[in-house]
């Protein structure tokens, strides 16, 4: 979908893609939950661009009871293919 959108006499274009959530529950406490059959790999970031975990093969269930509560970015690779989600942990 695009929107186009004018500033000043310039004409700028958005677009939109679908996205679908890979990970849930959003917030979480302790446990976060990966859609897809085939996940490869997990890497959590902060805000701060430190990597606080990193899994290989993780399964489908990844356990951040360790973490503090804040807002984190989760990069995965799950059937071949890269996603990223920001996930609040409380």
């Amino acid at each position: 979908m695009s929107c186009p959108k004018s500033s000043g006499g310039v004409l700028l274009s958005f677009r939109t893609q679908p996205t679908t959530a890979f990970l849930y529950p959003n917030p979480t406490h302790s446990v976060i939950r990966i859609n897809g059959s085939n996940v490869e790999s997990i890497e959590i970031y902060g805000l701060d661009g430190k990597v606080y975990a990193s899994y290989q093969n993780p399964g489908n269930e990844v356990n951040i009871s360790s973490l503090r509560n804040g807002l984190y970015m989760f990069k995965g690779r799950i059937n071949g293919k890269s996603y990223s989600q920001k996930i609040v942990k409380e």
